[in-house]
């Protein structure tokens, strides 16, 4: 969301000796009430007062900061703003200088204007008045300032808090503008000096900039009362800063929103006010000299394109470009410098040079890209112009090894360039505060489920939003990475330019031997080829057709040194190697050319894509097209696929000849993998392939093409195992495997590769007539046994899992939401029980009663409660059963059923009391109920299958 601002920026100067600085920053990000939040507010006031400290030489404990966030009198209330602003008014002196900064909302409602405070109310004009700051009352305020110097911020052009949200261009008004004006009548011997600075014109807006974390003008502003507004004297003067901040501010509402944005300045008065002395002199001398030492370096580089060889010129390019890395970082010093006072420059000098480090990789803004780019394309036009003169001239000697190193030289630090630049952008991102997910919890017994709804609903959307403007800034970061590199490595790449182009050998370093004649063909069948002192440029066959009437001299003429030979050589420069591209031989005598051309390799795969690799080095992709030399050459055509057992790469390799005269054309054919889909009734069941096993079904898996054996894990307890099946699969195509076991389900079920009995250690429960029994675990569910789940399926642990008190072994398990026990019966083929069903069990059989005993009161004999006094839960099945055999249906621990409460489906229901109880809650008709996330101390559960009981 973009912040519309404007500012307001009042200033009077005198010749007076400014006794002492006051100032009062106002910055407001987050406001109540529904009133839209803003992003840079307290980061401008903030920096605004370091600019105060650092540049204007104001004393610490004369500011006072106010942001959303702090407490008490420093609060940005509209009471404590009109309060701190009335008494800093009172206490300032004729001589003193006064600062009032406020950064947020402002709203202009019924012809009057008011900035919104931290506590403002916007809903009608009556809590407006009551809320908001009026503009008026702060004009007269500052009217009665008696300060000789005072500066007014109001960093708040924003009409319409809530226009932002249905997409409202919020723009500067003249109602607005004219809504804040100073009279002073000034009581002092020196004449008041008034300068009021707009951040737009009325009808335009004022814009943020994401990247820098600051409004467009405010950073300018910043930027200029830091030294970029110095004037020739290197000092900044309010009419220099005005000056510079609207030709910045400008340029860049043009060339990024392609809209306008135009500061502009009203001044009267005719005192000039200076902000920064001139304390450069060290780095101008510095600068100077390294100006004049960079005007040598390019004399020198003019001097070596008039002569022989491409090192000299090489390295006269790399000084170069070293110099005037080293004249813009100290420009950037000089602008740095002038951020200091004379009086605390020692004591910082630390804090200098980081400052300046900084400020060198952060110097390149998209706006100086722009106008670099003009430069950078008239110095490639001017090295092509240089490189067709020397592509003329390159027929002198050239080591071929002496120019790889130093192209490698050229490429590490192209690299380390580009290395520099990542690290830097991604300490940019670190910086950025990564969006946390927002925890929502149940707020008590008065919020129904439809309100916790709304409410998480609501926290999404807010995160949602939140990881979108983090990715945003995250991206405009990352937008930036190409231009900067390139921008920082233009002269490296120019100097490795001249040297990665074609190489032209002539006669004086290669040697030409042609051998026999062969006059059937008129061909020099046996020519061969060779460079002089350079083992990186092989020695290969040349054959050369030359007319048999040509022949005689022309052999002649080789040998005789009257014959020109070129030889284009292709540098590359990684592996630090080099190839003979073309020859061509001219015999002056007969006034004749005769070329040897490389044949071309052209390389097809299917699929395409595929890595080329030609005599052990990787080339390019399929499809390829290149020349090569003539003779064998081993040819590799692979590709690298990810499957479910690592990688597979197929790979086709092939031995060719190349001859004079003949292209070649190779199609190869890859494997690919194959899809392999494994599926069992039932499913769930380990898999198992070449004897490793690979996961469950339902599976699916990429594997390459092959012959495999397939089948499930043994089951433990089957007597009948599903046997192996042999699959063949083919490249790129589907195979299913499906697997059946037979065993009684009425009885049996599968679990973690075991067969179990569905119903072991349960009992049955009879029903009413008509309705079928069905089967409850006849204990709780123990320690031992919820360990069992947790170790085969990773599920969390319990919440007291590591108190000896209640994780023993043969103990009802606690500290279990209703999730818990739902996923625990799941994954043990059962359910917990509905309301109805654990009732009906609990009775066991005694219709009517108060207790699974009958009528009599509880006791330490019956069931372990409040009364039994021991505390803890103790070991499942240490009291009597009821009338269906299940033990421990009162006491001992509450058990989860699958009923909601009541209706608003908030609460589970919980039955059956606790060893913390006391006696009526062991009652079988009582119910109790506790959110479905609550993982109590005395919660627990057990497990029934079979028929479901219907529900209340």
């Amino acid at each position: 969301m973009t912040r519309r601002l404007c500012l307001l920026f009042f200033l009077l100067a005198s010749t007076l000796v400014v006794a002492e600085k006051y100032a009062l920053l106002v910055g407001i990000n987050d406001y109540p009430n529904d009133i839209s939040p803003l992003r840079y507010c307290v980061a401008d006031v903030v920096a605004f007062r370091d600019t105060l400290i650092n540049v204007a030489s104001f004393k610490k404990d004369n500011i006072f900061l106010m942001t959303d966030g702090m407490e008490g009198q420093m609060e940005p209330t509209n009471i404590n703003i009109i309060k701190r602003l009335s008494i800093l008014a009172k206490q300032v002196k004729s001589s003193d200088t006064l600062v009032f900064y406020f950064s947020g909302h402002s709203i202009v409602n019924d012809g009057n204007s008011f900035l919104l405070a931290a506590n403002s109310d916007t809903t009608t004009q009556d809590t407006l008045e009551m809320s908001g700051v009026p503009l008026d009352r702060v004009s007269k305020i500052l009217s009665l300032v008696k300060a000789q110097q005072l500066l007014t911020v109001i960093d708040a052009c924003r009409y319409n808090p809530e226009a932002s949200r249905g997409g409202e261009d919020n723009v500067l008004t003249d109602e607005f503008s004219k809504g804040f004006k100073i009279r002073r009548n000034s009581g002092n011997s020196q004449p008041s000096v008034s300068a009021t600075l707009y951040a737009c014109n009325v009808g335009e807006r004022a814009y943020e900039w994401s990247e820098k974390g600051h409004g467009v003008f405010s950073y300018y502003l910043l930027q200029g009362m830091n030294g970029h507004a110095a004037n020739g004297q290197g000092q900044v003067t309010v009419t220099d800063l005005a000056e510079y901040t609207q030709s910045k501010v400008m340029d860049w509402a043009k060339t990024y929103r392609n809209k306008k944005q135009t500061p502009w300045l009203d001044q009267s008065g005719g005192a000039k006010l200076i902000l920064v002395e001139n304390r450069l002199a060290a780095v101008t001398a510095e600068l100077s000299r390294l100006e004049s030492e960079l005007a040598e370096t390019k004399q020198q580089l003019d001097q070596v394109q008039k002569e022989d060889g491409n090192l000299s010129q090489v390295e006269a390019i790399q000084r170069k470009t070293e110099l005037q890395e080293k004249v813009r970082q100290a420009k950037a010093a000089e602008v740095l410098e002038r951020q200091r006072e004379e009086t605390v420059r020692q004591e910082r000098e630390e804090s200098v040079r980081q400052q300046r480090e900084q400020s060198i990789k952060q110097e390149s803004t998209r706006e100086k890209v722009r106008r670099e780019q003009a430069e950078i394309e008239r110095k490639k036009q001017q090295l092509e112009a240089e490189r067709q003169k020397l592509q003329a001239q390159q027929l002198e000697s050239t080591d071929i090894g002496q120019l790889l190193q130093k192209a490698k030289e050229l490429q590490d630090k192209i690299n380390e360039v580009g290395l520099e630049v990542r690290a830097e952008t991604n300490h940019q991102i670190g910086a950025i505060p990564k969006p946390q997910k927002s925890q929502v919890n149940p707020q008590g017994e008065f919020e129904t489920k439809s309100m916790y709804q709304k409410r998480l609903n609501q926290s999404r959307q807010d995160d949602k939003k939140r990881e979108q403007q983090y990715q945003r800034e995250v991206d405009e970061i990352m937008s930036t990475i190409d231009s900067e590199i390139e921008l920082r490595c233009q002269g490296y790449q120019d100097a490795l330019a001249l040297i990665n182009r074609d190489v032209v050998l002539d006669e004086t370093r290669v040697v030409l031997d042609l051998g026999r004649y062969d006059p059937e063909n008129q061909v020099f069948t046996d020519a061969i080829l060779s460079a002089k002192d350079s083992r990186q440029v092989q020695v290969f066959d040349c054959p050369l057709k030359v007319p048999l009437s040509y022949a005689k001299q022309f052999k002649k003429s080789v040998e005789n040194g009257t014959a020109k030979i070129r030889v284009k050589v292709e540098l590359e420069v990684e592996n630090q190697t080099s190839d003979i591209k073309s020859v061509l031989v001219e015999d002056l005598v007969q006034n004749l050319q005769f070329s040897h051309p490389l044949p071309q390799l052209t390389v097809k795969s299917t699929p395409s894509s595929a890595r080329v690799i030609i005599d052990g080095r990787y080339i390019g992709l399929t499809p390829y097209s290149g020349s090569l030399s003539l003779g064998q050459h081993q040819i590799e055509v692979n590709k690298t696929y990810r499957v479910n057992n690592g990688y597979y790469q197929p790979s086709k390799k092939k031995t060719i000849t190349l001859e004079h005269g003949v292209d070649l054309s190779l199609d190869v054919e890859l494997p690919q993998p194959a899809a392999l889909g494994v599926v069992s009734d039932p499913s769930g069941l380990a898999v198992r392939i070449n004897d490793k096993n690979i996961g469950q079904t339902p599976l699916t898996l990429s594997l390459p093409p092959d012959s495999y054996r397939v089948g499930l894990s043994r089951i433990k307890g089957l007597e009948t195992h599903p046997e192996s099946k042999t699959v063949m699969l083919v490249s790129g195509k589907e195979n299913l495997v499906e697997f059946k076991v037979n065993y009684d389900r009425t009885k049996f079920k599968i679990v973690n590769q075991k067969l179990i009995d569905l119903y072991e250690g349960m009992v049955m429960v009879p029903s009413p007539s008509s309705i079928s029994s069905f089967y409850m675990d006849k204990y709780e569910v123990t320690n031992a046994q919820y360990r069992e789940f947790i170790q085969a399926t990773g599920h969390r642990e319990p919440i007291y899992w590591d108190n000896s008190k209640y994780n023993q072994s043969n103990q009802p398990v606690v500290g279990v939401s209703w999730n818990d026990a739902v996923a625990y019966a799941k994954w043990s083929g059962k359910r917990i029980p509905t309301e109805k069903e654990w009732e009906w069990a609990a009775r066991g059989g005694l219709i009517g009663k108060k207790y699974p005993w009958g009528d009599q009161q509880p006791n330490s004999s019956r069931a372990n409660y409040y009364g039994a006094n021991i505390g803890k839960p103790i070991a499942v099945g240490s009291y009597p059963a009821n009338g269906y055999g299940l033990h421990d249906m009162a006491g001992n621990v509450l058990e989860w059923c699958q009923d909601w409460y009541d209706r608003d489906q908030y609460y589970k229901v919980l039955r059956g009391g606790s060893w913390a109880d006391i006696s009526p809650i062991l009652r079988v008709a009582d119910r109790n109920n506790r959110n479905p996330l609550n993982r109590g101390i005395y919660h627990g559960f057990r497990c029934v299958s079979g028929f479901l009981f219907a529900t209340p």
